[in-house]
């Protein structure tokens, strides 16, 4: 669930299957941490940039 505001977004409550992936969940946990900290975006051609308060905390490109 997000929640989308001019510039704005915020995401609320993520959820997971809670299946285990072996060298995996560290990664997913930091993702979704990273997810919850969003406060705007910005899409600028192909890529989707995610901010948090202290700037740019993830950027997506999209493919081909």
């Amino acid at each position: 669930i997000y929640e989308i505001s001019g510039k704005n977004l915020t995401f609320g409550m993520m959820m997971t299957t809670e299946m285990y992936c072996e060298g995996k969940m560290e990664t997913e946990g930091e993702f979704l941490k990273t997810l919850q900290k969003t406060v705007r975006y910005s899409i600028k051609g192909k890529n989707l940039q995610l901010y948090d308060n202290t700037g740019v905390s993830v950027k997506f490109v999209a493919g081909n």
